[in-house]
């Protein structure tokens, strides 16, 4: 798939079969770091290549790609669970996701570091991914909703998010033969 706009052109290949290298260029290294755990988490192979046509913005990176990702997960979606929920850890660190695709957009951040929203990580501010998650809900129509349990080290506060992000979305992917869709309300579309 692919999104162009006047600021930049982001091109993604997914898929879920036997594991293959990760392909992650854009030019933020902390944020391919965590699109990294996420895919490996997810069991899902990712070829993401981020080009800037203006000025490389750190919330423009995130957000496009998390659009994309979302949008290209939502053309997967077929026969699948639709909701899924992880907690995952990494060292001190604890974080939960949950993941409902029914055909909205939403997400939800409960984090009990407040300042975590500011901080940067290596090149990476935290605003930035959540602009991410903020994305990746909009082109998945899903509902998806972080809380970090515990922790200090901000590395490893967003790791454990996007650590439990990729295992929730993992079990949104199982199959589920008997409702096609998460919801009762109706189709995706």
């Amino acid at each position: 798939m692919k999104r162009e706009t006047r600021e930049a052109e982001v091109n993604l290949e997914i898929d879920f079969e036997k594991r293959k290298e990760f392909q992650i260029n854009t030019p933020l290294a902390f944020f391919n770091h965590m699109v990294e755990t996420l895919a490996w988490n997810a069991c899902m192979n990712i070829k993401l290549d981020f080009k800037a046509k203006t000025y490389p913005l750190a919330h423009v990176i995130t957000e496009d790609c998390g659009l994309l990702l979302g949008k290209a997960l939502l053309e997967q979606f077929k026969e699948k669970e639709g909701n899924g929920f992880a907690i995952r850890c990494i060292d001190e660190a604890q974080a939960l996701a949950v993941i409902s695709i029914e055909g909205r957009a939403n997400s939800y951040f409960d984090f009990n570091n407040k300042d975590l929203n500011l901080k940067k990580v290596d090149d990476t501010l935290g605003a930035d991914l959540k602009a991410f998650i903020d994305g990746l809900a909009q082109g998945l129509k899903a509902t998806i909703q972080v809380k970090i349990l515990q922790g200090e080290d901000p590395h490893h506060l967003w790791e454990a998010v996007f650590r439990s992000l990729g295992i929730a979305i993992r079990q949104s992917f199982q199959k589920n033969n008997w409702r096609p869709i998460c919801g009762v309300k109706g189709t995706l579309e």
